[in-house]
């Protein structure tokens, strides 16, 4: 009944109510061009790739990733993490070191370590 009465209310079919949503992708905001992180290619664990981490280390110049993968150059952790402790559980934390064991350079840090290095001009 609660379908009927949607389906009446917004003209959309029953096909179009059944079908699985389309997930949005969220952008990540894009490099600031000749600044200290410019190159880097940084995967933030635990916040989102929009949010205000994500728009500042933008802003020095990092381009934000989706997933740890072969170009990633660092893997910033938030501080408030959501995981805890157990963020050496997560997945992409657990594929920087795997990547780094085949060689790659991943540079695993924290939020603050990160802004302190920006704050210093030791990037």
């Amino acid at each position: 009944m609660v379908i009927v009465r949607a389906m009446e209310h917004t003209v959309m079919d029953l096909a179009g109510w059944l079908a699985p949503s389309k997930p949005s992708r969220v952008k990540a905001p894009p490099p600031a061009p000749d600044r200290p992180l410019k190159g880097e290619r940084i995967v933030i664990l635990g916040a989102p790739r929009n949010g205000p981490l994500a728009c500042r280390l933008a802003g020095a110049g990092a381009g934000i990733m989706a997933a740890v993968g072969a170009s990633t150059t660092r893997l910033v952790i938030r501080d408030e993490q959501p995981f805890g402790r157990f963020v050496t559980a997560h997945d992409q934390y657990r594929r920087a070191i795997a990547l780094r064991g085949e060689g790659a350079t991943i540079a695993i840090c924290t939020e603050v370590e990160i802004i302190g290095e920006l704050f210093t001009g030791e990037v």
